[in-house]
């Protein structure tokens, strides 16, 4: 096993509008109706007594304001039309894998009307499904801001069931906040403190954050009102303290009284968009886009799950998988959990069965939309790796490592990424050592070595972190401007030729991208006391690197895992240097 290999093993880290208000001017009538006689004056040569004129105003003004209001009901019914015609529309451009479009015709929608939740349900929810189009660091916001503009439209028995659904929402991000989904969900309990399904999703909620006072209410309320859930919250309880048989027995007491019942897929015959999408009428009556886990409740399901995690506390493995397998037998589109049993037979070193789960997970994603294919591919691309099959693992990782824009750098997103990064380097070294060079002839590169270092920096092998990430950066703007001059026309290359900068390109681009991470734990663990004045989003992104790159560098406090990435990561850019010197320049 290589470092490679052993680094990747076992350091690896899983997861566990636009307003268009529509004014009714009656400023026309107004002045009209206004517009009355003094009777108190002379008519002279008047034909027609007061009483006539009288008669005559009140029907002109009584018919002009009829007619107003008919023309106004007209107009807000055509306004309707147009509105339901744009949803039917968006939901057949949905049907037709027109993704953007889709979301078009809703924002086009909610400016014709915008005091009608409707679309702005079926906005968030499409934005909420498809994260590579619409990744959630960029737009979380916005969609959490459709659903509680949803909220304040609709009438007052189904706002419990849109906060409801901003927690699921949260509840599917990678990065989900549970303190943000209890919040929504307490919001839904408070208006509608009698639904056994809020009740549940709380006490699931807050026992993965051990929050034991939180579950008793729900779970005392559960029992009481003899609900079928109310074991399982006891069980919880019972986890929490520590008493896994006591547990076991309860989830297992309603697995007993379900499991012998017919079962019925209230979904049977519907049909399925994306591998995962149902669009149809939610229990309020409005039209929505959801997974189909989402709407299923189905007890002996999340009985099996239950009992899952429970035996995950007491560490045990196999068996919690077991009943996870159990689960999927019940709900096979639950493709969530093919995940979970990735990510854990990664963790075991399993990596056949890692790559079975995650092609599982791709059956019902197989455009990687959904917020859990990221770390699928992640770990599919390193079982690959550790299988052997570099070009699999290539392909999965170059997808996974795809960076979000507005992504921030935290520890947690650094670790999460240090892995597949370092996988995804290796394999382009690979590449790199058994293809052929660059055409000489081509390309002065010694040309373009005077004219972009001339400080000399690249004559001088680096000796630390912070010297590799300027060498490596000046190489890939090298390797950059030859790729800049192919696609432009100015040289002509072949395929293999191409492929074979290509992965020159991806090889420095995320060898430094390995090495401004570390850069920043450097300026996180060393130099904290020096303010960095900006923020660490991608706009800003520029100004940080330059700040970080000129921060002393230290090693010694770096994790001890990653100290020895550093050192393979020396070895790689020397193999790399040996090679392009011996066949590019």
């Amino acid at each position: 096993m290589n470092s490679i290999q052993r680094l990747t093993r076992f350091k690896y880290i899983s997861r566990l509008s636009i307003s268009n208000s529509i004014t009714q001017g009656n400023s026309k009538i107004k002045s009209i109706s206004n517009n009355s006689c003094n009777s108190n004056k002379t008519k002279i040569f008047s034909p027609i007594n007061s009483n006539n004129i009288y008669c005559f105003k009140h029907y002109f003004t009584s018919s002009k304001s009829l007619f107003s209001e008919q023309q106004q009901q007209q107009q807000q019914q055509e306004i309707d039309v147009k509105y339901q015609s744009l949803i039917k529309d968006a939901i057949e451009q949905f049907k037709g894998r027109e993704i953007i479009i889709t979301v078009q015709l809703l924002d086009q929608a909610i400016e014709l009307c915008d005091n009608k939740p409707d679309a702005y349900l079926l906005r968030a929810d499409i934005k909420g499904e498809f994260h590579k189009i619409f990744p959630s660091a960029l737009h979380k916001d916005a969609i959490i801001q459709d659903y509680e503009t949803a909220v304040n439209l609709v009438p007052q028995n189904k706002k419990a069931y849109v906060y409801y659904t901003i927690s699921k929402y949260i509840g599917k991000l990678i990065d989900a906040s549970f303190e943000q989904m209890i919040f929504y969900l307490d919001k839904a309990i408070e208006l509608d403190p009698d639904n056994h399904d809020y009740l549940a999703d709380k006490i699931i909620f807050a026992s993965f954050l051990n929050r034991v006072e939180e579950i008793i209410e729900p779970s005392k309320k559960l029992v009481k009102d003899g609900s079928k859930y109310g074991p399982i919250a006891l069980a919880f309880i019972s986890s929490s303290q520590e008493n896994y048989p006591q547990a076991i027995q309860l989830i297992q007491s309603v697995i007993d009284s379900e499991v012998n019942l017919p079962r019925q897929d209230k979904f049977k015959g519907v049909p399925v968009y994306y591998g995962r999408l149902i669009v149809g009428t939610d229990r309020q009556g409005f039209i929505r886009i959801r997974e189909r886990y989402f709407e299923s409740n189905n007890i002996l399901f999340d009985s099996y799950v239950a009992l899952g995690i429970v035996h995950s506390y007491q560490n045990e493995i196999d068996l919690s998988m077991d009943y996870y397998k159990k689960a999927l037998e019940i709900l096979p589109y639950a493709y969530q959990f093919h995940g979970i049993l990735a990510s854990t037979t990664f963790q075991l070193g399993r990596f056949e069965e890692t790559v079975e789960h995650c092609n599982n997970f791709f059956k019902h994603d197989p455009e990687f939309d959904s917020p859990y294919a990221n770390q699928a591919l992640t770990d599919r691309g390193s079982a690959y790796y550790n299988l052997g099959d570099l070009q699999q693992a290539y392909f999965d990782l170059q997808i996974s490592l795809k960076k979000n824009p507005t992504e921030k750098f935290t520890r947690e997103n650094i670790f999460n990424r240090s892995n597949p990064t370092l996988i995804m380097i290796y394999c382009l070294n690979y590449f790199i050592q058994t293809h052929k060079g660059l055409d000489k002839s081509k390309y002065n590169i010694e040309g373009m070595i005077e004219n972009i270092d001339s400080d000399g920096v690249l004559s001088v092998e680096p000796k630390n972190i912070q010297q590799l990430l300027i060498t490596t950066r000046l190489w890939f703007s090298i390797y950059s401007d030859i790729s800049k001059s192919i696609e432009s026309g100015l040289v002509k290359c072949s395929e293999e030729e191409s492929s074979n900068l290509y992965f020159r390109e991806g090889l420095l681009y995320h060898l430094a991208d390995y090495l401004v991470d570390s850069m920043y734990l450097n300026y996180l663990e060393n130099h904290s006391d020096i303010a960095f004045n900006g923020n660490t989003e991608n706009e800003n992104f520029p100004a940080l690197l330059d700040f970080i790159s000129h921060l002393p560098y230290r090693e010694s406090k770096q994790l001890p895992e990653r100290q020895e990435a550093h050192k393979v990561l020396f070895e790689v850019y020397q193999e790399f240097m040996k090679h392009t010197q011996e066949n590019d320049f």
